[in-house]
C-alpha cells in the first residue's frame, strides 16, 4: 500500500520538508554569523532582509553555474533521462522510491541542494548587514 503511494507522498511531503530544511538552515546561518562574528542580535530590518534575499538569489545562481549543470541531461554527472523514462513507461506507474528517482533525476535533487544552501547563505548576510547597518548609524 505505501509503496503504491510513493509518487503522492514525495508530492505531498517535499515541498514543506524543502521549505522546513530552508528554514533550518537560514536561521543556522544567522546563528552562526552572530556567534562567529559576536556581533549583537539585531533585529530585521527591511534593507537587512532585502541583503538577505540579495544573498539568496545570488548564491543560488552561483550554485546553479558552477555545480547544478553538470547535472543537467548532458553534464558530467547526469543520467540518462532518456533511458529512465523508457524504462519506467507511464509517469503514474512509479511505484518504488527507485522509480521516483530514475525518473526524476539528479536535477531535482541538486537544486534542492542548492537552494536550501543559498537559504543558509541568506540568514548569514542579513545578520552580518543588520549588523553593518547598526555600526554604521553610531
Amino acid at each position: 500500500f505505501i509503496v503504491k503511494m510513493c509518487a503522492g507522498l514525495a508530492v505531498l511531503c517535499g515541498p514543506p520538508t524543502v521549505a522546513g530544511c530552508c528554514y533550518g538552515t537560514y536561521k543556522a546561518g544567522q546563528e552562526v554569523a552572530v556567534n562567529s562574528f559576536q556581533i549583537p542580535n539585531h533585529p530585521t530590518s527591511f534593507m537587512s532582509a532585502g541583503a538577505g534575499l540579495g544573498a539568496l538569489v545570488g548564491s543560488y545562481k552561483l550554485q546553479k553555474f558552477l555545480l547544478v549543470r553538470h547535472f543537467d541531461e548532458g553534464g558530467a554527472l547526469s543520467l540518462n533521462f532518456q533511458k529512465g523514462t523508457q524504462s519506467l513507461g507511464e509517469p503514474l506507474k512509479i511505484a518504488t522510491w527507485k522509480d521516483f528517482y530514475r525518473a526524476t533525476g539528479p536535477p531535482v535533487f541538486a537544486r534542492t541542494g542548492a537552494l536550501v544552501l543559498s537559504c543558509f547563505a541568506a540568514g548569514a548576510a542579513q545578520k552580518l548587514f543588520a549588523a553593518s547597518m547598526k555600526q554604521m548609524s553610531k
